[in-house]
């Protein structure tokens, strides 16, 4: 049980190092109490609370929600519940309509469940899939916005931005992008999977922009339990979006909430109780206030800046930054040239430290891969100094 600074209790194992939060997050104890409460409640009285009481505890987590991603009340309309982020993108690709010879843009380092999800509505409709190829290491936000404007000019009918991109760990400028692509006449969707509590996020700012839908998970970042998700979907591309579980919301009496909600809160009979600890899980972490969230984040990265330097020295790449400061957020990644990245994940495994060594094929020549490192409260100095160790003696395998 590891304590963290803010005096939550954590249930990673004592014999390893985790530095690898990204990838699925992790629940500290005070958390798993809250769900306990909520299951609970439901085994009292599943009827009544299913029925009954559901319906007004997932109102109060959305509006906890609303207010965290700082949705106004016309915004925080289009906000929903979902079991993942990839739950949430598969309904709105699958139901995007869109001629044939239409084409889509990912960015090249896009996660691969999303660009798989692309890429399999795109064979069955027969669009055709851009991808966005930018220099590693990144120079200026400059190149960037170049390499989406190469692509956007071919006429795009919808991209696909990462908030934060997964391989690479780099935080686009969506307040850049976005305008970008609707200059150019193509529609915006944002996959946030790592955005939620590791960025600020303004739903509103970005749906002025002209952001159509934004999808992000709660339990990375957050430390919801897994299987809780979430998207917001404007007006105009809410009128046409069905869940993927036509269920009892279907012909349900819409009432105040209209037909987007009340479909989306019923998907069958589901475990709520993820979703329902969200409001506890802002006040646990501190995230409740704004300002004390962008304090927070700040601390978080200019650790991570400094572990990048650190790193970088260990395995000799100190003139290989992969990206400027101003892309890094929650984490951050360090090229490790080219390795093949499954034995190297085996080598920090067997040194007693999680951290994932992540392949960019077939994006980069030749192959390289990425050391990403994940910073969260229960992370201590000592953390570091192992993996620094490791480092150390990485290119003496």
């Amino acid at each position: 049980m590891k304590l963290d600074a803010a005096g939550l209790h954590w249930r990673l194992d004592s014999n390893q190092v985790f530095l690898n939060h990204g990838s699925f997050g992790a629940v500290p104890l005070e958390v798993e109490q809250e769900r306990r409460r909520w299951l609970d409640r439901i085994e009292l009285d599943p009827v009544g609370f299913l029925v009954e009481q559901l319906p007004g505890a997932l109102g109060q987590a959305r509006g906890a929600l609303a207010r965290f991603l700082g949705a106004a009340p016309a915004a925080a309309e289009g906000l929903a519940f979902v079991p993942s982020t990839t739950y949430g993108l598969n309904e709105l690709i699958s139901q995007w309509q869109l001629p044939e010879g239409s084409r889509v843009l990912l960015g090249m380092d896009a996660y691969n469940a999303t660009a798989n999800i692309v890429e399999f509505w795109a064979e069955q409709r027969g669009w055709q899939v851009l991808r966005a190829q930018w220099p590693l290491p990144l120079s200026c936000c400059s190149e960037l916005l170049e390499a989406y404007r190469k692509e956007l000019v071919k006429g795009v009918a919808f991209c696909v931005f990462d908030h934060i991109t997964s391989p690479t760990a780099m935080w686009q400028p969506l307040e850049q992008l976005i305008p970008l692509a609707c200059s150019h006449g193509a529609r915006v969707i944002v996959d946030g999977a790592h955005g939620p509590g590791s960025v600020p996020i303004n739903l509103s700012a970005l749906a002025a922009l002209g952001m159509e839908a934004y999808v992000g998970n709660l339990h990375k970042w957050l430390c919801c339990p897994k299987g809780s998700a979430f998207f917001w979907v404007d007006e105009s591309l809410r009128q046409q979006l069905r869940p993927l579980v036509i269920s009892h919301g279907a012909n349900a009496p819409a009432g105040s909430e209209g037909r987007f909600r009340v479909e989306h809160d019923w998907l069958g009979t589901n475990d709520p109780s993820a979703v329902l600890c969200l409001p506890k899980v802002l006040q646990l972490l501190n995230l409740e206030d704004p300002k004390q969230q962008e304090q927070l984040l700040s601390e978080r990265r200019v650790v991570l800046l400094k572990a990048r330097l650190a790193l970088m020295e260990a395995l000799a790449t100190a003139d290989q930054v992969l990206l400027p400061d101003q892309f890094v957020a929650s984490m951050v990644a360090i090229d490790l040239g080219v390795c093949n990245p499954e034995s190297s994940y085996k080598y920090f495994r067997d040194a007693g430290i999680q951290i994932p060594v992540i392949p960019i094929k077939p994006h980069c020549n030749p192959e390289r891969s990425f050391l990403r490192l994940s910073w969260f409260s229960y992370n201590t100095s000592s953390d570091m100094d192992l993996l620094l160790k490791a480092c150390n003696c990485f290119n003496l395998r």
